[in-house]
């Protein structure tokens, strides 16, 4: 069974990863201190690496639902 509360400590531990990353990246590309005056963009780079391991999940669930669908279509024949 899913821990929903280990997954929400989880779930917040990787926002902070990306977010700490994306300051980095941000203020290595435009200078100290610019992901602190433009949250707008530390937002959207937080956003985009959630939605990018969003799909990865359901990419790999895709796979596994065809897998599964191909050994019930073998059992079948």
């Amino acid at each position: 069974m899913v821990d929903i509360n280990k997954s929400r400590h989880d779930a917040i531990d990787q926002a902070v990863t990306w977010m700490r990353a994306a300051t980095r990246d941000i203020d290595e590309q435009f200078g100290a201190g610019y992901a602190q005056a433009h949250p707008e963009l530390l937002a959207a780079l937080v956003n985009a690496a959630a939605l990018d391991q969003h799909f990865i999940g359901i990419h790999a669930l895709c796979g596994a639902v065809q897998t599964l669908a191909n050994s019930v279509d073998d059992t079948n024949h």
